[in-house]
């Protein structure tokens, strides 16, 4: 394999959001309203792996262009339609989900987030997301309230706002660098299968490109030969291009591999 391993990963993670940019497109010409399916995506964003479906479900029955432009009020008709309408058929999922991250929580986010209607994502607009300035800048607007952290606005970053923009052509295609999220379980497992135990995760940790790379192989390769990944070609060539970094271990990856197989069986669908 001619490509580094950094190469490969950025390359898996242009496929991963250019997938996401397209089915943007296909639903923007559809005929939903740019700044409806905006919010619906960040809804899901904030619903982390566990609710996405059901916070989905909640910004489509109370779209934007309805939420009030109190945030207080806001919130309190978020919970209530998600009582009465949403979690009757998709109950929140809490086990397993920090308190920072409790679906309370992040209907609070969502509801200061686009309390003022399409403001978010105008304000988002102003910033030059192919740059890591522009980025970090559109980043800080996300945070200002308190509500979310830098790591889910990178998961905001990298799942709706850079698609959002290709989908839209106002980027001319997927940066090389975005906004780090947090390094979940599947991108820990996959990166522990394909680049070894003793790598440094310095190579991916770093760039949210790099760890969108590592969830689209989890998804394409991993979840498809899993247990057998001796019989993988792309594991094999990783492996041998990644020498051991002492200086910076993997923080418990022997004791974590078996946790996270454990973890991605259930939460592998919703990545």
């Amino acid at each position: 394999m001619a490509e580094s391993a950094g190469e490969v990963l950025a390359a898996a993670g242009r496929a991963r959001l250019l997938r996401k940019a397209q089915r943007i497109a296909d639903i923007l010409a559809g005929g939903t309203a740019p700044d409806q399916l905006f919010y619906e995506e960040v809804f899901a964003a904030l619903g982390y792996k566990y609710n996405t479906f059901p916070f989905r479900d909640v910004a489509a029955e109370v779209p934007w262009s309805d939420l009030p432009s109190s945030a207080d009020y806001a919130e309190t008709v978020l919970a209530c339609v998600a009582k009465m309408k949403v979690v009757g058929e998709k109950p929140w999922r809490r086990a397993n989900v920090r308190p920072a991250n409790a679906p309370e929580r992040r209907l609070r986010a969502a509801a200061v987030l686009f309390s003022q209607g399409p403001a978010l994502r105008r304000r988002l607009a102003e910033f030059d997301l192919s740059t890591k300035k522009g980025q970090r800048s559109a980043a800080a607007v996300m945070c200002e309230s308190g509500h979310i952290g830098m790591r889910r606005a990178g998961a905001i970053m990298a799942n709706v706002i850079v698609p959002f923009a290709v989908a839209e052509r106002t980027m001319p295609g997927v940066p090389g660098w975005i906004l780090p999220e947090d390094v979940s379980a599947p991108v820990r497992l996959a990166a522990f299968r394909l680049l070894g135990r003793d790598h440094n995760p310095a190579l991916y940790a770093g760039n949210g490109l790099m760890i969108q790379g590592l969830l689209h192989i989890h998804r394409e390769f991993c979840l498809a030969v899993h247990p057998d990944c001796s019989s993988c070609a792309l594991a094999a060539a990783l492996s041998k291009q990644v020498a051991p970094d002492t200086s910076a271990p993997v923080q418990n990856a022997r004791n974590r591999s078996a946790e996270d197989d454990a973890s991605v069986r259930a939460t592998s669908l919703t990545e």
